[in-house]
């Protein structure tokens, strides 16, 4: 907001038609402008670090706070300026405070997805197996026991068992070709040979 001040130049010979010759004063506003804001962000895997929302318009330095909220792909309800960790569906909204010639504001919300990290499939352990009278174990080739949970692998008498393999955290995680299907492997422990003295 300024102030106008209107004066006569010549006071000896001129005069304002109300026989006053005092300055005029007049209000002059001039209001904030509005930001338009553009925001887009890039989804990314569980597991990795968080993107950060590219803000395409900010005038004169504004602050800017992002908001994020969304859904798990646990069910649970998520809302915070914290970017999200947990795979799931989410937007996030930017919002700006108000400069010296630029009001406050918000962008529009902007989708999102953390996606599942994807593991590699194991694969068939190709070691065999001869009944010794202790458990012996099958591990596929490439199982993580910190994503992957298995069953049916240790066994001691002879015969053929089905050991399944599965994704820990389904929420998070989901094999490379996108299934989360259980893997099944077949493991044999085939019968010893008598050692017999006559």
């Amino acid at each position: 907001e300024y102030t106008v001040t209107v004066s006569v130049t010549d006071e000896y010979n001129y005069i304002w038609a109300d026989g006053s010759d005092t300055d005029v004063e007049f209000t002059f506003v001039i209001g904030k402008a509005a930001q338009s804001v553009i925001v887009t962000i890039s989804d990314w895997a569980y597991g990795e670090t968080a993107k950060e929302p590219d803000i395409d318009g900010i005038k004169e330095s504004a602050d800017t706070t992002a908001f994020y909220s969304g859904t798990t792909n646990a069910g649970t309800e998520y809302s915070s300026t914290t970017a999200p960790t947990a795979a799931g569906s989410y937007t996030v909204t930017v919002s700006w405070e108000y400069t010296d010639n630029y009001t406050a504001g918000s962008a529009e919300s902007v989708a999102f997805t953390v996606e599942k990290a994807k593991l590699t499939k194991p694969t068939a352990n190709g070691n065999t197996f001869t009944y010794t009278g202790s458990a012996q174990t099958y591990t596929p080739e490439g199982f993580d026991s910190d994503t992957m949970t298995i069953s049916g692998n240790v066994q001691t008498n002879a015969g053929k068992y089905t050991v399944t393999v599965s994704v820990t955290d389904e929420y998070n995680y989901v094999w490379a070709d996108d299934t989360d299907t259980d893997i099944t492997f077949t493991f044999v422990i085939g019968k010893a040979e008598q050692s017999v003295n006559v």
